[in-house]
């Protein structure tokens, strides 16, 4: 190996842990909502969106998907431009707050951007956890809130008197509730 090539590879070695701050690398402050650039299907879908009360809101967008799809270039050119003014104009909105305004906002939008993610992430903990499996009391209160209410009584009440039915019930009964609910989960695999 010869001693030039033996430089360069040291030389290159010793600067590689050294990172260059080039302008892409450079992270900006995410602008808030109602500031952000508008696309022209954003545009598209602001001038033609309409709905009717019993229309649902995802059937409206496929439709609008479809009609955007199906426009010109020249007509899809109409809302590119529509969409640069727009997007001019809300940054202009923008510029025109003071700092601690646009502070203010940028770390509005943080906190707001954190508990979408906080709901989304419980949302999957409780959509991916698997089922608890049934117990006997559960069959046994199933059963007792069941039966209808008499005229004025609580559900507070109701489950208190069905809490102390099942207190006082003997173990040969509380089995056969157990029993059935261990078959129940063994046909469902939830054992």
């Amino acid at each position: 190996m010869s001693v030039a090539y033996r430089g360069i590879r040291f030389l290159s070695l010793s600067f590689s842990h050294l990172k260059v701050a080039t302008s892409s690398s450079l992270k900006k402050e995410p602008v808030p909502s109602g500031f952000r650039k508008i696309s022209p299907f954003g545009c598209f879908v602001k001038e033609n969106f309409t709905k009717s009360e019993d229309e649902p809101v995802s059937s409206v967008f496929s439709r609008l998907g479809k009609q955007w799809r199906e426009l010109s270039a020249e007509e899809k050119k109409k809302y590119e431009g529509l969409s640069e003014t727009s997007s001019k104009e809300r940054a202009a909105k923008f510029a025109a707050l003071s700092h601690e305004e646009q502070q203010k906002l940028i770390e509005q939008n943080k906190i707001d951007a954190e508990e979408r993610k906080k709901r989304k992430e419980r949302k999957l903990k409780r959509e991916s956890r698997p089922p608890k499996a049934l117990t006997g009391y559960n069959l046994f209160m199933k059963e007792k809130l069941k039966q209808p209410r008499q005229d004025g009584e609580k559900q507070k009440d109701l489950m208190q008197k069905a809490v102390k039915e099942w207190r006082e019930l003997s173990d040969q009964v509380k089995e056969k509730y157990n029993s059935c609910a261990h078959a129940a989960n063994e046909t469902a695999g939830k054992s």
